[in-house]
């Protein structure tokens, strides 16, 4: 697959609280994600897997000179489509997040609100910065296509303007999914009313009353190749699994465990 730059920069998602999936004190965009490790370090992915380490104050032990952790496995997917990259944090700051070295945006509003705030915040940003556009992802989802903002960009940048769409959304067979979008400026004070006037939360419901569905396929960067470019090896056995769904996200321990399966 030919890999294209484009120069809309992308926000990703990383405000969440991970409620269903904490383990120890790390949120799961902190979990290891690497298939490779050497033999002088004696912690794998798997010791983050005892249960009895889910939801408390206990933190299981890292290798951090061979780790990759989930969010830079994401960020360097992402740096194979653009070179403007943003990290949404929490409303509270978290300064694991700095040591990515990219911008850092916090949520705009307290708490933790969920995906519809991390996009409110990424729109502000963007209208504030003078930019007509803005991407987002999920930092829990690893495997979406390698071609996604060129996609989404071609699908709603190069169509005349379709009625009040203002958007693009990522689409799987009969699935949306509105983390992954493409924004127009012009939609930070249409949510930012739904977020304090309406009260609302409900991502997919929002998006839809806005956003054009861009359907794709099953990546063929993952089914065809043995490596993704700047991040790790695939296993080709267990590319068949990968490949059903390039929106699987990681929710559970059994996500978890699935995801770290498709690593070589």
């Amino acid at each position: 697959m030919e890999h294209k730059h484009t120069s809309i920069p992308v926000v990703i998602l990383a405000g969440g609280q991970s409620n269903r999936l904490q383990v120890g004190n790390k949120l799961k965009w902190q979990l290891p994600f690497n298939g490779s490790h050497s033999s002088d370090c004696n912690h794998h992915p798997d010791n983050f897997l005892d249960n009895s380490l889910i939801n408390n104050n206990t933190s299981p032990p890292i290798c951090h000179k061979h780790d990759q952790t989930l969010l830079a496995f994401i960020i360097e997917r992402l740096k194979i489509q653009t070179d403007r990259i943003i990290i949404n944090g929490p409303y509270i700051e978290n300064s694991e997040l700095k040591k990515y070295k990219l911008p850092i945006i916090s949520d705009q509003l307290p708490g933790f609100q969920g995906p519809l705030s991390g996009i409110l915040t990424a729109l502000h940003w963007a209208k504030e910065q003078g930019i007509p556009w803005v991407a987002t992802v999920s930092c829990d989802t690893p495997f979406f296509p390698e071609d996604l903002l060129q996609t989404l960009s071609n699908d709603m940048l190069d169509q005349p303007k379709d009625g009040k769409k203002r958007a693009a959304i990522a689409a799987f067979k009969n699935r949306t999914h509105p983390t992954f979008g493409l924004w127009s400026i012009e939609l930070y004070e249409p949510l930012n009313l739904a977020m304090d006037v309406e009260n609302s939360r409900a991502l997919n419901r929002w998006a839809l009353q806005y956003a054009k569905i861009v359907k794709f396929e099953a990546s063929p960067d993952i089914k065809d190749s043995t490596e993704l470019k700047g991040s790790l090896k695939v296993k080709e056995s267990t590319i068949a699994k990968t490949v059903s769904d390039p929106f699987f996200n990681i929710n559970t321990l059994d996500d978890y465990k699935e995801a770290l399966s498709y690593l070589a």
